[in-house]
């Protein structure tokens, strides 16, 4: 380590080092005791130390918090790479207690790359949820009012996020009345919508899509508006929505595409719209259970009695399905299989009845990669491995083979569905750019 008076340079067994050259700015004692800390970070992180590295950089963000400002990207992804999450945090709280409001914008940076690094992340979101809700409470009276609404559109997204439907509904009602412009914003309408719909409220949510399709047309919002329309009970209207869909264009998930055959296959069965009966179909649905696992078609009247409370029944479906197949029906069976495990897509039992039916008579064999590909994505790649041991009890040793060739082929080109991430830039003069990435 070398300290002079226009540079501190630091090294690992001369291999890996770091050099910062102090040309317009002359630190006092403690600035250059965090410069050389920094420089001890930068080298463990380089040399694979990550935990070092970060138990340094979080002595060092203490020690000069302002100063250490110009490294905040590097000793950022230092401290949450290497297990200090909460040193991200408190050097956030900690520049918020300064004077300077030029801070609040570093902060502001320090917020957002967090909200990136927890996506999925609940222990992490918890974490950054308090310094989120203090950079509100701490804005500066000269913040610009659209500058204000995007922390508090952060702070709706995070909480949603964390379950907390009520505190994103306000965190997001408080960001368009800072900034009205929000409403003009399609992605604003297409997150409220999934808001609704998450609470089954659809006819709000249904209407949210239309309303950021009317601004600005995407195909996975249309997908989603028709998903929604499926669920309100409007299966004319959701097979109207999902037919404008360009599914081999866009990046539409997957599952979707098995949700526009739900409403194809129910409104080809005259079920065109309906006022939904979930619990009351159920019963008449565990009713029906035990008189077709007996063999007695009594059971079937049940089930479409059921149908008639509630066409997405999933377990109603599943059941309809089983009896077909074993009555020789491939075609019912197949269609009646795939609508119930479309309908409760996290359930590997209805995956695997699907597919195992598919493999042994050949029925929807067009659809048997979507199939496998929405499968594998919502329930793992499990779901193969029971595939397998279920055709090795089934099929000769080289119809196996052949199989087990086929399926891993079709996994070799299949990417999961990993979403999409969507960065909000403000310009100086007030507007926001939207950048969308594709997983």
């Amino acid at each position: 380590m070398s300290i002079k008076e226009d540079r501190v340079a630091v090294g690992v067994q001369s291999v890996i080092t770091a050099n910062f050259h102090l040309f317009d700015h002359r630190p006092d004692a403690s600035e250059y005791s965090a410069l050389s800390l920094v420089g001890v970070a930068l080298c463990l992180a380089n040399g694979g130390h990550l935990t070092q590295a970060a138990n340094v950089a979080n002595y060092a963000v203490k020690e000069a918090p302002v100063a250490l400002a110009p490294f905040r990207p590097e000793l950022q992804s230092i401290l949450w790479e290497g297990g200090r999450r909460e040193g991200v945090v408190e050097w956030g709280m900690t520049l918020l207690e300064e004077s300077d409001p030029r801070l609040q914008d570093l902060v502001e940076e320090i917020a957002v790359d967090a909200l990136i690094q927890v996506s999925g992340d609940r222990r992490g979101s918890l974490e950054i949820l308090t310094l989120c809700q203090r950079l509100i409470e701490r804005a500066h009276p000269e913040l610009p009012r659209h500058r204000l609404a995007v922390r508090e559109y952060n702070l709706g997204n995070l909480l949603y996020s964390l379950g907390d439907a009520a505190g994103a509904v306000h965190w997001y009602n408080a960001c368009r009345r800072s900034d009205p412009t929000y409403l003009e914003r399609a992605y604003y309408w297409r997150e409220l919508a999934s808001f609704f719909h998450a609470r089954q409220r659809w006819t709000w949510s249904a209407r949210s899509y239309e309303r950021a399709n009317e601004i600005e047309y995407d195909d996975t919002t249309q997908a989603y508006l028709g998903d929604t329309l499926l669920y309100s009970g409007d299966y004319s209207g959701a097979r109207g929505a999902f037919r404008r869909v360009e599914w081999n264009t866009t990046h539409v998930p997957r599952w979707l595409a098995l949700q526009a055959f739900v409403a194809e296959m129910l409104t080809a069965t005259d079920f065109t719209i309906q006022e939904r009966h979930p619990e009351e179909a159920r019963l008449l649905v565990e009713q029906a259970f035990p008189l077709l696992t007996a063999g007695d078609p009594e059971g079937l009247d049940f089930i479409g009695k059921a149908l008639e409370l509630d066409a997405l029944d999933s377990c109603a479906w599943h059941n309809l399905g089983i009896w077909a197949r074993s009555h020789d029906d491939a075609e019912m069976a197949f269609r009646a299989l795939l609508i119930g495990a479309s309908l409760d897509r996290h359930n590997p039992d209805g995956w695997m009845a699907v597919l195992s039916l598919v493999l042994a008579t050949g029925v929807g064999g067009a659809e048997g990669a979507l199939i496998l590909q929405v499968a594998v994505d919502a329930c793992g790649h499990e779901l193969v491995d029971a595939l397998l041991s279920w055709a090795a009890d089934s099929f000769t040793p080289e119809a196996y083979e052949d199989l087990e060739e086929k399926l891993l082929g079709t996994l070799d080109t299949h990417k999961p569905v990993e979403g999409r991430v969507a960065l909000r830039f403000i310009k100086d003069d007030g507007s926001v750019e939207q950048r969308i990435w594709n997983g």
